[in-house]
């Protein structure tokens, strides 16, 4: 298996998903895209403490995204920028469970593909806030997924609910590859 933490995922559990996605996932060093999105926060001083606990970005509409993925043999390194704020993640696979492990600042996310439709599904499975993992009870419930556009072109929809508190963030967009200079 080579590439993104997520296509370890993905082929571990023997999913079939878009080439647009296998190439967004695949490969090893260094790939960039861009596009645009928007972001929607949830609201509430808890909301605000675990958004900022995870250094994700300010509310916005149609906002300007860069990413860059730093992929690695056992761990890669994601770059979003979103208008001028940075969100970095590192990401690993569990080979135990097959599930990604994102890690955004004092947050740690337990990530499970599925597919359906032709849509790739995230669902958090675990979390760790500062070292400490919440019981089930608490996880956030996540309606993230992606697809294939055209042209290499892939549709994100990015959101964490948690329980009673409701929604902590939602960015919804797509990204473009940037083709590599010469």
């Amino acid at each position: 298996m080579s590439g993104d933490p997520f296509l370890k995922a993905i082929e571990y559990h023997g999913l079939s998903v878009a080439p647009a996605l296998l190439e967004f996932h695949g490969g090893t060093g260094e790939k960039r895209y861009h596009g645009r999105c928007t972001i929607m926060r949830g609201r509430g001083p808890l909301i605000r403490l675990a958004l900022w606990l995870g250094r994700f970005p300010p509310a916005a509409q149609d906002q300007s995204i860069r990413l860059a993925m730093h992929i690695g043999p056992g761990e890669s390194r994601w770059l979003r920028g979103f208008g001028g704020h940075p969100t970095a993640s590192t990401l690993r696979f569990d080979s135990d469970r097959g599930e990604v492990i994102e890690r955004f600042g004092a947050l740690r996310v337990a990530m499970r593909p599925t597919v359906c439709d032709d849509t790739l599904h995230f669902s958090i499975t675990r979390l760790w806030v500062m070292g400490v993992r919440l019981p089930r009870i608490l996880l956030p419930r996540s309606a993230t997924h992606e697809r294939a556009g055209e042209n290499g072109r892939v549709h994100f929809d990015v959101s964490a609910r948690a329980p009673v508190l409701g929604m902590l963030i939602r960015y919804v967009g797509w990204l473009d590859p940037v083709p590599k200079e010469k």
